[in-house]
């Protein structure tokens, strides 16, 4: 519709690569562009998402259309109680969100993938504990936490990719102590950018380099 331009924008920032029937896929959620949008009662909810191929650059991105009644209600730019992180918040004030993404399941439904996070070492030491698969539609599954080895298999990606990064960086820093690391610099290594993808057998990797510090 032309109005999608005008009420929703892409938001890449949730977006994830994931396989989906053995093809790689980008998947990009669309989210309100604002406050307007969500006080108009003819747009009952984000109306759809995009996929990319990450094989073949000739396919063009494919807009999904979502049936009437399955919009998306709960998003990270909705408002108030439909917003995906107050939903969230509601339900697990003791621990911290970090990350979420829209990812798709084996029948082709959208889910967002929200990781959740608790300190181990006083206020610091961020680890991911579990996930939780909530329906962008009803909400649902807000109040199910998933631990780590229990999640589904469809689901590629629950742990932080910011996190994964700093446990490398702090461990190529620091792994000849903290001493080494800020008064004698010997053998200090410091991790590039880190990245998400697959390797040759299919399983989902976490991709870093290590460079001189």
């Amino acid at each position: 519709p032309n109005s999608i331009g005008s009420q929703f924008q892409v938001n890449d920032g949730v977006s994830s690569i994931q396989f989906i029937h053995q093809e790689l896929w980008t998947i990009v959620p669309l989210d309100w562009t604002g406050f307007g949008p969500q006080f108009d009662s003819r747009t009952p909810g984000v109306p759809g998402y995009i996929k990319v191929s990450g094989e073949n650059p000739t396919i063009p991105a494919q807009y999904l259309s979502l049936p009437s009644g399955q919009e998306f209600q709960y998003t990270p730019n909705a408002l108030w109680g439909k917003n995906l992180d107050r939903l969230v918040w509601s339900h697990h004030s003791d621990k911290i969100i970090a990350d979420k993404h829209l990812e798709v399941d084996e029948s082709n439904k959208p889910h967002y993938i929200v990781s959740l996070s608790l300190p181990t070492i006083g206020w610091w030491g961020e680890k991911v504990m579990g996930a939780l698969i909530v329906d962008p539609v009803t909400g649902a599954g807000v109040d199910k936490f998933i631990p780590l080895g229990e999640v589904p298999t469809w689901v590629d990606r629950v742990e932080a990719m910011h996190l994964v990064h700093q446990n490398l960086d702090y461990h190529s820093k620091f792994a000849g102590g903290w001493f080494n690391r800020s008064i004698y610099g010997n053998s200090v290594l410091a991790a590039t950018e880190t990245h998400f993808g697959y390797g040759s057998n299919g399983e989902p990797v976490f991709q870093t380099g290590i460079t001189a510090h």
